[in-house]
């Protein structure tokens, strides 16, 4: 209900509409891998799930908690977190 409402006042009072949507993904994991041909595999076989941070670092983006997992099972050599290890990035990056 309050959301119906902010919704109403925004559109009324700032002439902005606003539609809620549910997001194509849920789960975000910054990625990494010590072997880098192995990296950029990953990265073009799941190009469609791959964003670039404010930073240009690669985020892999997953639809749900199993998608994530599974991927990570079946990609053991890359790791996946949910924080950013700025020490693993090299000077000057």
């Amino acid at each position: 209900m309050q959301l119906d409402v902010l919704r109403a006042r925004l559109a009324s009072e700032y002439g902005l509409l606003v539609d809620w949507s549910v997001p194509e993904f849920q789960f975000a994991r910054w990625i990494a891998a010590d072997d880098g041909k192995l990296f950029d595999r990953f990265v073009t076989t799941y190009h469609s799930a791959i964003a670039e941070d404010f930073d240009g670092d690669l985020v892999f983006l997953a639809r749900n908690a199993f998608n994530l997992e599974y991927t990570a099972k079946e990609n053991a050599d890359i790791s996946f977190t949910d924080v950013k290890d700025i020490h693993r990035r090299k000077p000057g990056q």
